[in-house]
């Protein structure tokens, strides 16, 4: 899925705290205005209204449970992904990085005016539960309390594991809400830019940051530059957001010049080229070809040496997955009777039906009626005591008045309702 990316406006630097001061000193003083979402008024120059940003004081969606199941209430998938990519402020700047739809990177500006994107990885479920996300900020180094040496947000606490992100029961898209508005408001102190269009974007900012044509500008160079740059270095894995470091292999510096050439003339030098044994010969003498040669070596026997432990995994391997295939089939299998049960329990649990109730009750009451009249024919032949038989029939007849009271309220209740 692919938004529009939009340009708007943010006096980051102004907080609900501040207003008063800053309303008297906007006469004297220009404030300067950071492009990024429409956390502020149309003309960038007003401060953040008490929803600051985004309406984020409105009250949460939270999931509710079926009536009768044991499950805890939980969002499905599918809503979690539409609440971060259709809310009001972070889909303005939300772009999918994934073939699939687990990752996803937003673009926001911190009150320092650093453009900075954070990457969120939805997992897929496990074990027919949802798992938490992983925010990551992409393309920097930096430190923040909520960072950690990877640049993954782990001091979010609904985030922080599978449990904590089921209990806390909030949309995905609330989630990333709060990361954003707190990386925002206590920017994170950034070290190093390993993303070299964020490192663009970043130089573009501060040569241009004090004209409001540059800054729109570079609002729109937000959007592209780092999307596309985030695209580019987009990672195929499922599991966690792609890392920003690449191992890099130490090869020889090749020489600028070769002195075994500077004492042939041009007709030895096109007769090297044209002898392809010749020039074969000449390049296997050079040094530098030895000292690549034996970095290939190396890295040969290296991969060699891998190669060979993981055949000698191979047995295990294969006897872990035969496990695992084994323990799937008895998994499917327990959740195929686990959905049972729960549907049998939801019926049970289920209110009643007021017909069943009223005709239950109508046939009970007829057969509690003809007891306590086969009872009175009863004494009429055999003529017992007086004593026994009215004791006995009051009693009978009692059930059979409290089945038909019954069946009035039941019915006077339905009729008020309709």
């Amino acid at each position: 899925m692919h938004l529009p990316y939009r340009r708007h406006k943010l006096n980051a630097s102004t907080t609900a705290a501040e207003q008063p001061q800053q309303q008297q000193q906007q006469s004297r003083t220009p404030q300067p205005s950071i492009t990024m979402f429409s956390w502020s008024t149309p003309a960038g120059r007003g401060t953040p209204n008490a929803g600051y940003p985004g309406a984020r004081n409105a009250s949460p969606v939270r999931a509710t449970a079926i009536n009768g199941t044991i499950r805890a209430p939980e969002f499905t998938r599918a809503q979690h992904i539409e609440s971060y990519l259709n809310d009001g402020t972070l889909k303005r700047s939300t772009r999918q990085v994934s073939q699939d739809d687990s990752t996803y990177d937003t673009v926001f500006q911190t009150t320092r005016g650093d453009t900075l994107i954070v990457r969120v990885h939805l997992p897929p479920p496990s074990g027919g539960q949802s798992r938490a996300p992983a925010m990551t900020l992409a393309g920097v180094r930096g430190r923040h309390s909520w960072l950690d040496s990877k640049m993954r947000i782990t001091g979010y606490a609904p985030i922080q594991s599978d449990d904590a992100w089921r209990s806390s029961r909030i949309l995905l898209g609330a989630a990333v809400h709060e990361v954003v508005k707190h990386m925002q408001l206590e920017p994170p102190e950034i070290v190093e830019i390993t993303d070299a269009g964020l490192r663009s974007i970043q130089a573009n900012r501060k040569n241009n940051g004090s004209s409001t044509r540059s800054s729109t500008a570079s609002s729109a160079a937000v959007g592209r530059s780092a999307h596309s740059s985030a695209s580019q270095q987009q990672s195929a894995s499922s599991d966690a957001p792609p890392e920003y470091s690449s191992v890099l292999l130490d090869m020889p510096e090749i020489p600028r010049q070769i002195p075994e050439l500077d004492a042939l003339t041009r007709e030895e030098l096109d007769q090297l080229l044209e002898d392809e044994l010749e020039f074969t010969s000449f390049i296997n003498g050079l040094p530098i070809f030895d000292k690549i040669q034996s970095t290939a070596n190396d890295v040969l026997d290296e991969n060699s040496k891998k190669a060979t432990a993981n055949l000698e995994k191979e047995e295990k391997v294969k006897t872990l997955h035969k496990e695992v295939t084994e323990l799937k089939t008895k998994l499917e299998g327990k959740l195929e009777h686990f959905a049972t049960l729960e549907q049998k329990q939801d019926a049970l649990c289920a209110p009643p039906d007021k017909k069943d109730i009223l005709r239950q009750l109508a046939k009970a009451k007829k057969e509690s009626f003809h007891v306590s009249e086969q009872l009175a024919e009863g004494w009429v032949e055999d003529g017992a005591n007086v004593d026994g038989f009215v004791r006995e029939f009051v009693e009978k007849r009692n059930i059979h008045h409290i089945r038909a009271a019954k069946m009035e309220r039941l019915q006077f209740a339905s009729a008020k309702n309709v």
